[in-house]
């Protein structure tokens, strides 16, 4: 009995999965395409920001980086939840962002390495963490130029498409 259970459980997820890729596809469709803007415009800075406005910004990336820590799930699961149309195009466009996000941080890094070295002067652990952070990061993304080339990733049988 509780076999069956699981098996219409399955179906329910493929169903769902189906609809909301269905759903998108549409959605994707009757959209007009407009290029990728933060959701605050700013002009740019030509002072330093006060210590309330340093606040803020710090603010607003923990929140960015809570975010991107919760779409950890969807994007590796996007296999399954859409269709193989769908699925290029949204792959394209993540590694479009992760690519901007990694470049400006490590060019940054790169561009001041002075601070890097005060934090290690202060005796943190954190420019530690920030260099093999930034070096996995790479390393994912050097993966991404092998792929249809190829080489073998093991991505495990979870993140492919159900049907």
């Amino acid at each position: 009995m509780k076999r069956r259970s699981n098996s219409l459980d399955v179906r329910a997820i493929v169903s769902a999965e189906r609809l909301l890729s269905g759903v998108i596809a549409r959605a994707r469709r009757n959209a007009r395409p407009t290029p990728i803007a933060p959701v605050r415009r700013t002009q740019l800075r030509k002072h330093e920001l006060t210590a309330k406005e340093v606040r803020e910004h710090v603010a607003r990336l923990v929140c960015l980086s809570r975010a991107i820590c919760d779409l950890s799930l969807p994007v590796k699961l996007a296999g399954r939840m859409l269709h193989s149309v769908d699925l290029a195009d949204l792959t394209d466009q993540i590694e479009g962002h992760v690519q901007a996000v990694y470049g400006l941080l490590d060019g940054y890094k790169a561009a001041h390495p002075e601070i890097i070295e005060a934090l290690e002067k202060g005796g943190e652990t954190i420019p530690l963490v920030i260099e093999i952070e930034l070096a996995s990061a790479g390393k994912e993304l050097a993966k991404l130029r092998k792929i249809g080339h190829g080489a073998v990733l093991d991505i495990g049988t979870e993140y492919l498409p159900l049907d």
